[in-house]
């Protein structure tokens, strides 16, 4: 993930992505908009979904307390089975937004189906930095 301005120029009021990046996480956090403006406020919520790989990301715990924010951690897999219904909302309305051009997920690497093994070995190595996309044909 990529984040060098806030996607609307004053306020976040959510994020979740992994990341492995403790600086990345940090900014993120300081661009959730302070809990000090009255109601006009939506506090932001950080979502851990996972660490890709390295150091975990270590924040100091003052910005929470500045930006009235939470940060959540978030055990996918166990959602998946526990949700199954929920689960498959999300996906059908990730799939819309990804089809409205609303989501554009980072492409690490591509590989044809024929070394789809190649694209597994770089997972296994913890050498990818966004999705991986097996073609096909």
């Amino acid at each position: 993930m990529k984040l060098s301005a806030p996607p609307h120029p004053t306020l976040i009021h959510g994020l979740a992505a992994p990341t492995k990046d403790e600086a990345l996480f940090e900014m993120a956090v300081k661009l959730f908009r302070s809990g000090a403006r009255g109601a006009e406020v939506l506090q932001g919520r950080r979502l851990v979904v996972s660490v890709t790989a390295g150091e975990i990301p270590k924040i100091p715990l003052n910005l929470t307390l500045l930006k009235g924010c939470a940060i959540v951690g978030v055990f996918w897999g166990d959602f998946t089975r526990r949700e199954p219904a929920r689960f498959a909302e999300d996906m059908r309305q990730l799939g819309r937004w990804y089809a409205e051009g609303k989501l554009k997920p980072h492409i690490s690497s591509r590989f044809p189906l024929e070394r789809a093994a190649d694209a597994l070995t770089l997972m296994a190595r913890r050498q990818v930095t966004g999705k991986v996309v097996i073609t096909v044909g």
